[in-house]
């Protein structure tokens, strides 16, 4: 019964409704909707409508919207109720079909849950599509933030909390030791620890580091490796970097930073200070390398390729560097492979015809066009590394995308260089260059200096004066060449232009003014130039103080002494090196001595006994495999066993073959000899058409053969730009107006004019600062004495000095080591006792004989002519004897010294005339030479009077006219005392 009817109102439609309500809510719950206690309390919720309140149980069990449907029906007001039994009913039925009802206002979720209940299949294959939506795009989202983020939490960390290095490390160079958790490096010199782990893909390594207080300043730097290299020969188990890149902060001497691949890529201004602790950090990322300091950006260059992999290395520049958290981070490891992984990583191990047919397959079935692109780019690489050039070409054609278009062209560009094309690179790095975008232009910066920088490590100045010339032209003021260009003025001795075009070079201009002599400029100006500064405090007597200030230098120190032959401050400052201490006190003739301080230490016994002279006593001392029993066996004239010994003393084995005539000997394959010795022994056997054969790109050689060849205008042609060349063929030419244009910077084509005109004094007052040029200069003026006191350090020139002054015996006992010196004093000393009337005995082996020709450029009138005159002056050879030999010397020595040997004998044999001597291209010391043969050949004519008028000519030459060959002098005051009789 409804409200209405409780009160007796006329009955309605909507009655009807309230009682299908009431009927449904009791089916529904199991109750009616209204009960009462008694009578009375039913009739009255009756009459006003009320529903007695559901449990909660109930209605957690019953729909919403079939409740709301009840509740709606069993509404107290008429307008609240359904207006038609119809209206009831169509709202069960959409709530049995899942529909939505009118007396239920649903929510989102009321409606998601109704339509997953009324379309379940449908629902369930939406729900899995959506999760797998959800998952790849967590997937990407997270390779998003592993890629363009931060690298997350390091995959190695290392803060050297054991006493001792961990087997993952490994010292390459130098000397570290580990303290209070953190590595520091003491060997004097450079620090290369490496840390045995390959990381693949994209890499960041930061580590924090410190220079000591009192440490010296220099590089706090990282080196990362393609990949390491066991070498089994030499020290067993040594390990080499390959292809290294540095990373480096205080980088020559605190200088610099830079990033340095093949040449410097990335440079910047950046000084250390030593007590300050700094972070460093480099990111390697694909293409993208980075160098940090302190988080701050300090370097970056971009790659052609990215980099595959590899390892890397703590590197440190003197002792006092300290490294701690050391920290390796990754990204996206292991999760996601480049497509051409593989073909790169077969490329760079170089097997290229795998790489290539990779690449090729990428290139044919891979949708992306930029690998496509990168794909097509190595795969012509890979047909150039292969030789196939052409082909090379043919799959560049196809490229489009410009940074490829740019890498071909530097590609091409290495190409020729490699293949020493150097006007077509010059001429296509000036047309790239004009057409250049700014990316391909900073690589061709790049470029340049990797060029110019092989050029100068190999000698090549010609050449690296033409790509100095391009610098000039296109980009003069790449402040990233500058390291490069200081070492090139160095090499060439162009120390003021040094100064003058890179004044803000530290390191360079403390070097250029050492090599001046300016050694109190330079401890001003560059105090904190170790190397320099420490060698100019020696220069200025101040050893004790270098030593203080640089301790780390002290192995710089010990050669520089010795180059000084500063024996006696090497025993006072280094007592405890015993190598140091055996050469200073053989230097200061305390040979016994060093056998009392090293008795067990048989090497520096046998050293000793063989400067004393005494190779017997050594030999018993050197009793395995060495130098020193090579050379005792060399002096006691066991030439086939020292030649044996080729491997531990190739110089010394070389001497042997001399001495035994087999110098053809040391060009074979089998006896191991290195390039040095074969250069020597084809130049000893005049065979100079071979050395330019086969050492071609060798320029200093090539001047040098040429010029025994008498080819000085093939010099100056060929040659132009080379240090000394075409001032030295116009030298040799005694056209000096021309030898000093060619070098008016060069002081030594200065020395050589003043030299060869006399002006010794001169010498003295402009270059006294050459220690060379002024020790010949007081030989050209007979100031022997000075020689010996001022220039001890000038061995050669003190021997010289002391020939001069017939001090034979002093020249063979202290100067056994300048073999050629040696065996002038043994001439010397015959043609004393000749001069003095003495008989001198003859034997085979005597020094006269032909088994005592030497090779000696100063002394060539000593070495190869007097043996052979002297002889048959002395009647120990007969004319036809005589003839034999000189032209047997004449054949065998067609080109040594500049042809002069060969006119000499000439001459003496009537092949040649006087023009034809006196206009050949060799004019220095012409006319002692044309005297001094002319003498001969009128004397071996008979012709008395005439030979003594030219010895006379020759005497009478003024001093820097005559080669200073004590020798030939002696020589000729003999034959004029012997002929004025």
């Amino acid at each position: 019964m409804s409200p209405q009817q409780a009160k007796n109102l006329p009955p309605t439609a909507a009655d009807d409704v309230y009682c299908l309500g009431a009927t449904l809510f009791h089916c529904v719950f199991g109750r009616l909707p209204t009960e009462g206690e008694t009578l009375g309390e039913l009739w009255s919720k009756k009459e006003n409508g009320v529903i007695d309140p559901l449990p909660k149980a109930d209605l957690n069990r019953v729909p919403p919207p079939l409740v709301a449907i009840i509740m709606k029906a069993l509404a107290s007001e008429v307008e609240d109720r359904y207006r038609t039994p119809e209206e009831f009913a169509r709202d069960l039925r959409h709530f049995q079909a899942g529909l939505a009802v009118s007396a239920y206002p649903e929510t989102l979720w009321d409606y998601c849950l109704r339509t997953l209940k009324r379309n379940r299949g449908v629902a369930l294959g939406m729900l899995v599509a959506c999760t797998a939506v959800a998952v790849l795009a967590s997937f990407l989202i997270w390779q998003y933030y592993q890629e363009h983020t931060g690298w997350g939490t390091p995959v190695v960390y290392e803060g050297f909390s054991t006493p001792v290095l961990s087997e993952n490390w490994r010292v390459l160079e130098g000397d570290a030791f580990i303290q209070d958790g953190r590595l520091i490096t003491t060997g004097p010199r450079g620090h290369k620890i490496l840390y045995q782990r390959k990381f693949e893909g994209d890499v960041a390594i930061s580590f924090d580091a410190r220079i000591l207080n009192d440490a010296p300043v220099g590089d706090i730097s990282l080196i990362w490796y393609r990949d390491i290299q066991v070498e089994e020969k030499g020290r067993s188990g040594h390990i080499r970097g390959i292809d290294p890149i540095y990373f480096q902060l205080g980088a020559w001497d605190n200088a610099f930073a830079r990033i340095k691949e093949r040449s410097t890529v990335a440079l910047a201004r950046r000084h250390l200070e030593a007590g300050k602790a700094y972070h460093v950090r480099v990111e390697i990322e694909g293409r993208h390398l980075k160098l940090f300091q302190d988080h701050k950006l300090v370097c970056q260059y971009d790659r052609v390729f990215p980099l595959n992999g590899g390892y890397f290395a703590l590197y440190a520049y003197y002792p006092g560097k300290v490294f701690d958290n050391v920290r390796v981070y990754q990204k996206h490891f292991a999760v996601k492979v480049r497509s051409t992984q593989v073909p790169d990583t077969y490329f760079s191990d170089g097997f290229y015809e795998r790489a290539l047919h990779y690449y090729d397959r990428i290139v044919h079935s891979h949708q992306n066009h930029a690998v496509t692109e990168y794909a097509r780019y190595r795969k012509g690489l890979c047909y150039l590394m292969l030789g196939r050039e052409q082909d090379a070409e043919r799959v560049w054609r196809l490229l489009t995308r410009q940074e490829y278009l740019d890498a071909v062209s530097c590609r091409q560009l290495e190409q020729l260089f490699r293949q020493k094309k150097h006007d077509q690179v010059i001429r296509n790095l000036r047309l790239s260059w004009s057409k250049a975008s700014a990316s391909l232009r900073q690589q061709l910066i790049i470029l340049w200096g990797v060029f110019f920088e092989d050029l100068v490590n190999h000698r090549r100045f010609s050449q690296a004066a033409q790509y100095l010339e391009l610098r000039r032209e296109l980009f003069p003021n790449a402040q990233l060449h500058n390291p490069i260009l200081g070492r090139y003025f160095l090499r060439r001795g162009d120390y003021y232009r040094l100064l003058e075009t890179l004044p803000n070079e530290p390191w360079a201009c403390a070097q250029a003014l050492y090599h001046l002599g300016l050694y109190k400029k330079l401890l001003k100006l560059y105090p904190n130039q170790r190397g320099p500064a420490s060698l100019a405090l020696v220069r200025l007597n101040q050893t004790a103080t270098a030593l203080q200030k640089f301790p780390e230098r002290r192995s710089s120190i010990l050669q520089e002494l010795r180059r000084l032959r500063r024996w006696q401050e090497i025993l006072d400052f280094f007592p405890d090196n015993p190598q140091a201490v055996t050469k200073a006190l053989i230097g200061l003739g305390r040979y016994d001595e060093v056998l009392k301080r090293f008795p067990t230490q048989h090497d520096l016994c046998a050293m000793a006994l063989l400067a004393k002279g005494s190779p017997q006593e050594a030999l018993k001392y050197a009793q395995k495999p060495s130098r020193q029993r090579a050379l005792a066996l060399l002096r006691l004239g066991r030439f086939e066993e020292a030649f044996a010994l080729r491997a531990y003393a190739p110089k010394v084995a070389f001497l042997a073959a001399q001495r035994m005539g087999k110098v053809k000997d040391c060009l074979k394959p089998e006896n191991g000899f290195p390039d040095e010795i074969r250069i020597r022994s084809l130049m000893h056997l005049g065979e100079f058409s071979r050395v330019l054969k086969l050492f071609p790109n060798e320029e200093d050689l090539c001047v040098v053969a040429l010029g025994h060849m008498g080819k000085y205008s093939e010099i100056i042609e060929q040659y132009p730009n080379t240090i000394w060349g075409p001032a030295w063929a116009y030298s040799m030419q005694q056209r000096w107006r021309e030898a000093l244009a060619a070098a008016p910077d060069n002081a030594w084509t200065h020395i050589d004019y003043l030299q060869a005109h006399g002006k010794h004094r001169q010498i003295l007052e402009q270059y006294g600062n050459y220690a060379r040029a002024s020790a010949q200069a007081l030989i050209y003026l007979g100031r022997y004495d000075d020689v010996l006191q001022f220039y001890p350090e000038q061995r050669d020139t003190c021997a010289l000095a002391l020939l001069f002054q017939k001090k034979v015996d002093e020249v063979i006992a202290k100067y056994q080591d300048l073999h050629d010196r040696v065996i002038e004093a043994e001439y010397l000393k015959q043609l004393i006792a000749l001069r003095a009337g003495k008989e001198v005995p003859f034997t085979r082996k005597d020094i006269f004989s032909d088994e005592y020709v030497g090779y000696s450029g100063h002394a060539m009138f000593a070495h190869f002519l007097m043996p052979v005159v002297v002889r048959y002056l002395l009647k120990y050879r007969t004319r036809a004897e005589t003839d034999q030999r000189l032209r047997q010397l004449a054949e065998n020595n067609r080109y040594h010294f500049h042809q002069r040997l060969w006119a000499m004998l000439s001459l003496i044999q009537g092949k040649l005339s006087r023009s034809e001597f006196l206009n050949q291209p060799h004019q220095l010391f012409i006319l002692s030479d044309f005297y001094l043969a002319k003498a001969l050949e009128r004397e071996f004519a008979q012709d008395l009077r005439e030979a003594r008028s030219y010895y006379t000519k020759y005497r009478e030459l003024a001093p820097c006219h005559r080669i200073p060959d004590p020798v030939s002098w002696f020589f000729v005051d003999w034959r004029l005392e012997v002929l004025k009789k």
